[in-house]
């Protein structure tokens, strides 16, 4: 997956590229809504992404509707009880907090 250069807390990648028709598409990443945007360079992709974000909160049609907010950083997991418990016993023999070793974990996970 191909990533736009952040924009006010959002991301961006490249979803599809189509190069018959000289197109790129790109959709905001990490949010319930469908934010997808077309351009021919990277550079008008990146630019048509900020235009994106910049306009999301408008188009948000449903009355009261709030658009999504980027990942805050904080999420439950549910485990059962022996994963949690492995992974506590881990976590204090390694002398880290149980969040430092799954943030490592998951780090691991999506490098890309």
């Amino acid at each position: 997956m191909l990533q736009l250069k952040p924009h006010r807390g959002y991301e961006g990648y490249i979803r599809t590229v189509n190069p018959d028709d000289n197109v790129l598409v790109g959709r905001v990443a990490g949010i319930r809504d469908m934010v997808s945007f077309v351009a021919s360079t990277p550079a008008q992709l990146q630019r048509e992404f900020e235009a994106s974000v910049d306009e999301y909160p408008a188009v948000c049609l449903e009355p009261n509707a709030q658009p999504n907010k980027p990942a805050s950083g904080t999420f439950q997991v549910r485990v059962g009880q022996e994963i949690h418990r492995r992974a506590a016993a881990k976590a204090e023999a390694r002398n880290q907090s149980l969040n430092a070793l799954v943030t490592e974990v998951l780090e691991a996970a999506v490098a890309t």
